[in-house]
């Protein structure tokens, strides 16, 4: 049996980021599990004008460890491309490029393993014990990384398909859309990701584009200098001090800050449709529809029907479509052998795991229970949670409360100008 003093279950970037961290800890043995063969992420919406939301400076490293040589910066030395990707004076990366530093990172790192499918997880005096199909693990810490599930609707279950499926699935770069009609439910930077995508041809020209979205709107993500102040660790540490029945009403108010489509890429859509309408001559074959919930997917001999309620009057509307794509999120979800050590994890009224500020999940029996949860907990600590904004920092965070010290600078001296509790 192999010994380690922190494991990580799932490869993610958020894993990722305490693995980087950690390997320049002396002597502290971390190990990070992974069933995939190596790093990817998202890796079915990789379009090519795909940029991340965030600037690349909040990397995996930098925020706590700037000399870490994990980083964005020395990723950009070590492969040869400073001086050119200076010259493309880009604040935020693409997407692909994201994901190439990241697999990067993986790929350097002696503590990452992959092609290890965990096939279950015991809770032991002194720790956990870690099963694999070629191996067993003992960790003092454990931290959980594996990742959202896809929010599929229960009534579009029954028709999952090579034609109607989740929009981060194999079947989005296969798809063919010549001559047919395509609806995306779901108005996102996901769902408007495939409209743009939809519209310039990629998957061949097609027929027509629906677009249903519970949103008033296509929304823009607010980008301003005072909602940014959400991303910083002061007010992170702040949120998480707010009593739990004011947390939730608080995180809604701020979905725009995180769930927003980028403004830039809006500006793109608008300018394609402006051009097909107005230079092309193509009209009347796209529509977005806000305010719309669905209800319930039919299918026929030859074509899928949803229907549709439109908020606005309060009728249900009916619509046909060939292909039909769901780009309706994520929910959290912990694999069925996380479930036995979430026994006694301490829930609210909505059956939602409890996350302390360390990002440990809060245990009804112990005052340290050992493990970490990794976005699990936006309704614990707040917006920035799902997002890799702050992954540094929480990565800091978790191993700083698993080590017993301040190895990793806590950032809480860069305070924000907004002061929400006193």
């Amino acid at each position: 049996m192999e010994r380690y003093e922190f494991l990580g279950i799932g490869i993610g970037p958020f894993n990722l980021s305490i693995a980087a961290l950690a390997s320049q800890v002396p002597h502290y043995k971390t190990l990070f599990l992974d069933s995939k063969d190596s790093f990817s992420w998202h890796p079915d919406l990789m379009f090519e004008d795909a940029f991340m939301q965030t600037s690349w400076l909040k990397d995996l490293v930098t925020p706590v460890d700037p000399t870490n040589p994990n980083s964005f910066l020395n990723y950009l030395v070590e492969n040869k491309k400073f001086y050119a990707f200076l010259n493309t004076s880009r604040s935020t990366i693409k997407r692909i490029e994201f994901e190439h530093y990241c697999r990067w990172v993986a790929d350097r790192l002696s503590n990452t393993k992959f092609n290890s499918h965990v096939l279950g997880v015991q809770k032991v005096d002194d720790g956990f014990v870690v099963r694999t199909e070629d191996n067993i693990y003992h960790t003092k810490k454990l931290c959980l990384g594996t990742g959202l599930q896809p929010n599929i609707p229960a009534e579009a279950q029954a028709f999952l398909g090579s034609d109607c499926f989740f929009a981060r699935s194999p079947h989005l770069k296969a798809m063919d859309l010549e001559g047919k009609r395509l609806a995306i439910v779901g108005g996102g930077q996901t769902g408007i990701e495939i409209l743009l995508n939809g519209l310039r041809g990629q998957w061949g020209q097609a027929k027509a584009i629906n677009v249903f979205s519970r949103r008033d709107n296509l929304e823009p993500l607010d980008e301003s200098p005072f909602v940014n102040e959400y991303f910083i660790p002061h007010y992170v540490k702040e949120f998480a001090k707010l009593p739990k029945r004011r947390k939730g009403a608080i995180v809604d108010y701020q979905k725009l800050a995180s769930d927003g489509i980028t403004p830039a890429y809006l500006e793109e859509l608008y300018q394609e449709l402006y051009d097909q309408r107005y230079l092309h001559g193509r009209e009347g074959h796209v529509h977005l529809y806000p305010n719309r919930d669905f209800r319930k997917l039919s299918k026929s001999s030859d074509c899928y029907r949803l229907e549709i309620s439109n908020r606005h009057t309060e009728q249900t509307e009916s619509y046909e479509a060939d292909v039909v794509i769901f780009a309706t999120g994520f929910r959290q979800a912990l694999p069925d052998f996380a479930e036995a050590l979430i026994g006694d994890a301490v829930k609210d009224s909505y059956g939602r795991i409890d996350i302390d500020e360390n990002f440990q999940i809060r245990s009804a029996s112990e005052s340290d229970s050992s493990l970490y949860g990794l976005n699990l907990g936006r309704h614990c600590v707040g917006i920035s949670e799902p997002q890799v904004s702050l992954m540094a920092w929480r990565a800091g965070t978790i191993l700083n409360h698993a080590l017993g010290e301040q190895r990793f600078r806590s950032l809480d001296g860069d305070q924000s100008f907004l002061s929400i509790v006193g």
